[in-house]
This record gives structure tokens, C-alpha cells and sequence, in this order.
């Protein structure tokens, strides 16, 4: 039973990062998941739950001391940045995605 399915992300307390990325979650975003392999599934996850290389989360935990995106430097590299607004990723975004830039609820 997926956490999807369920329901749980929804009614979770907390999560807000999760709940910002994924505002609807369907059957296919569900299949989308279980079909990738299980690095490609541990990123995902990682990027979901914020337990990340990412600058944000290594300044939460005392890394580093520099939250900002180290490809712009424009804003604080989260998830939801790092995935949907980063200029330096909007290639590779358009490449994966078809758009440059994501918002959140895109991600179906």
C-alpha cells in the first residue's frame, strides 16, 4: 500500500514541502514512481522528504553555510527551486519536462 494511495501525504501533518511539490496526487504519478529504478526512486523520494545534497537542507544540518542555489546563486536551493525555478537547470528542465520552468502542481 503506497502512501499515495492512502491518502497519508494529504492528511499528514507536516510535509510541506512534499504537499507544495505534489498538490494532487493520481494513479499516474503513483505508477510513475514505482516504474523508476531504485536510485532514480531514492532521489525522488529524497527531494520529496528534503533529506538532500542540497544547499537549504546541508545548512538546516550544519554543512555548509551557504544556503544559496551554487549554480545561480539566486535563491536558497530547495527542492522545489532546484526542480522548477533554477535559470541554470531550465535546459535540462525543457530536455525532461517540455517547459522551462515548473510551478507547483505541475508535477502529475
Amino acid at each position: 500500500m503506497s502512501v499515495i494511495n492512502t491518502g497519508l501525504l494529504v492528511n499528514t501533518e507536516g510535509c510541506r514541502q512534499a504537499k507544495e511539490l505534489v498538490t494532487q496526487v493520481t494513479p499516474g504519478l503513483t505508477q510513475f514512481a514505482l516504474r523508476q529504478c531504485r536510485r532514480d526512486l531514492r532521489t525522488l523520494v529524497y527531494l520529496l522528504i528534503r533529506h538532500n545534497t542540497l544547499t537549504r537542507h546541508l545548512t538546516i544540518i550544519q554543512r555548509v553555510n551557504d544556503p544559496l542555489c551554487p549554480l545561480c546563486k539566486e535563491e536558497e536551493e530547495t527542492s522545489l527551486y532546484f526542480l522548477g525555478k533554477c535559470c541554470a537547470t531550465a535546459n535540462k528542465r525543457r530536455l525532461h519536462f517540455g517547459v522551462l520552468f515548473l510551478e507547483p502542481g505541475d508535477l502529475k
